[in-house]
């Protein structure tokens, strides 16, 4: 029984720690999901295309490019052809993606700092 108190509990710590981070994230529009895809190209060197993105963030290519139009439509990620193939696209945040990035990691750094 000890075992199963210990994995109740945890789940409970982690559904709450879970919707607190989503409050913060939700304060800059943003969700889990598309905080990761933002986390991703703002480490990226260099712009990405989406399997290689879905790849490193370990979810479905599709899950993952429906996430990228989100953040297209909110003006933090741009999308363009790649030149050396014309059936992929790249993506990279904009100005105002990296600074709502920017914005919600610092949210996301006060909660870990706050008692």
């Amino acid at each position: 029984m000890q075992l199963l108190d210990i994995h109740h509990r945890l789940g409970l710590e982690h559904r709450t720690l879970t919707r607190t981070i989503d409050s913060a994230l939700r304060r800059h529009g943003l969700t889990h999901a598309k905080f990761e895809i933002l986390d991703a190209l703002v480490s990226a060197t260099t712009a990405m295309a989406i399997v290689p993105l879905a790849t490193k963030l370990q979810r479905h290519w599709t899950t993952t490019s429906s996430t990228v139009e989100r953040l297209e439509a909110q003006g933090l990620v741009t999308r363009n052809k790649n030149p050396d193939n014309r059936r992929q696209s790249l993506v990279e945040t904009t100005a105002r993606g990296r600074a709502v990035y920017s914005a919600a990691q610092q949210s996301l750094l006060t909660l870990i700092e706050s008692p």
